[in-house]
């Protein structure tokens, strides 16, 4: 993968924001980049770049990591409200419903902080959607040609790339989040394109939490 010079992340980056909203993060607050953490901000850069440089009209971008996991109520152990439903369906209802101005959609995400909720009136397929505070993940999420400029032109990443565009509060885009309603964590929702960590081979250390030991 070439990698232009605006591109490559700074490294050092400053926890304190982070650690308002992650329990884990802990002294000193200057962080170092784990490898892993630059290897994935440049592959989201690098996305980020090829959408940007195709034409205006061109339509968003689906950007997915590789432990990326399509919902499908297939896999719950109850059917959802009596049906099996999965992703599809799911997308097709959220397409109907979501503003028309997003930059930025979420479909995994660990939300923190204040939610500002979309009413999705009588959808077909229960769904959250919201305008979060603050959060974590970028494995799942669609964006726009212009989001990404706008990225592009607020860069280098400092930090790992979830935090740097939630401590930036995505630098003024209109951000969405989607997910099943009443389903997760406390019944919050779960994500529409979850991550399968224990079947993918993963060695993006988290530079902000400390390192486990066994």
């Amino acid at each position: 993968m070439n990698v232009a010079d605006d591109d490559f992340p700074n490294i050092s980056w400053d926890a304190s924001k982070n650690a308002l909203y992650d329990r884990h993060i802990q002294p000193p607050m200057q962080k170092t980049m784990s490898a892993g953490e630059v290897g994935c901000a440049l592959s989201h850069v690098r996305l980020w770049r090829m959408l940007a440089e195709h034409a205006d009209n061109v339509g968003p971008m689906l950007i997915l990591e590789d432990d990326a996991a399509f919902y499908d109520s297939n896999s719950r152990s109850r059917p959802l409200h009596g049906k099996r439903r999965g992703f599809l369906e799911a997308f097709t209802e959220l397409w109907k419903i979501l503003p028309a101005t997003w930059d930025i959609l979420y479909f995994g995400f660990s939300p923190r902080g204040e939610s500002d909720e979309v009413d999705t009136g009588a959808a077909i397929f229960p769904l959250r959607v919201f305008r979060p505070e603050y959060g974590f993940h970028t494995h799942a999420y669609a964006i726009t040609r212009a989001a990404a400029v706008q990225l592009l032109d607020n860069g280098p990443v400092s930090g790992p790339v979830d935090v740097w565009l939630a401590d930036n509060n995505w630098f003024g885009l209109n951000v969405f989040c989607a997910m099943v309603a009443n389903e997760g964590y406390n019944h919050e929702g779960r994500s529409l394109i979850g991550q399968i960590r224990t079947q993918s081979d993963s060695d993006i250390g988290m530079s902000g939490r400390p390192v486990s030991r066994s």
